[in-house]
């Protein structure tokens, strides 16, 4: 053995978390998609459904930005120190426009918190929206603190902040 530990099974308590991302795609091989956003925060208990409300502005390829308000359904969390993943299954409760997003749709948010370091010394923190399906496909992307030829950065150009705290207890 190198001085690496074995893993300590434990249990999980709860999970703390928020997100925010941000980005404004000003470049892109099929359009300008402009400023996104998405945020949330909240806490979860196991074996009970995710209690979850995002918010979001997000830009189709065309068109003004769709605002879509979503609860959480089910969720799971991977931890392997130093990097956490909390996946979020949503459904649509409200959107501003039905065409682009239908109210009932399902789909899910991926957040990684990762405080291992990009080239540019910002964290690898990573936030993705998808959505089942064709349900909202326009609206489906992700956010990460890397550099980008396609965001604009004296506009702000992209970033993405997860926090995610778990409450354990060693298994016995």
């Amino acid at each position: 053995m190198d001085g690496d530990q074995e893993p300590v099974p434990v249990e999980i308590l709860g999970v703390r978390y928020s997100f925010s991302a941000y980005a404004n795609t000003v470049r892109g091989t099929t359009a300008r998609l402009g400023v996104s956003t998405l945020r949330a925060s909240g806490e979860l208990e196991p074996n009970a459904p995710a209690s979850i409300r995002i918010t979001g502005a997000l830009r189709p390829p065309s068109g003004p930005p769709v605002t879509i308000t979503a609860a959480g359904t089910t969720w799971a969390i991977d931890y392997l120190e130093p990097v956490s993943t909390l996946v979020i299954n949503l459904r649509v409760v409200t959107t501003s426009d039905s065409s682009v997003c239908r109210t009932g749709s399902h789909g899910s948010v991926t957040v990684v918190d990762n405080d291992r370091r990009l080239a540019n010394g910002k964290s690898r923190d990573t936030v993705r929206l998808r959505f089942n399906g064709g349900a909202c496909r326009a609206l489906a992307r992700a956010w990460t603190n890397a550099s980008s030829s396609t965001t604009a950065p004296r506009t702000g150009g992209q970033r993405a902040k997860v926090e995610i705290l778990l409450e354990t207890a060693p298994r016995p």
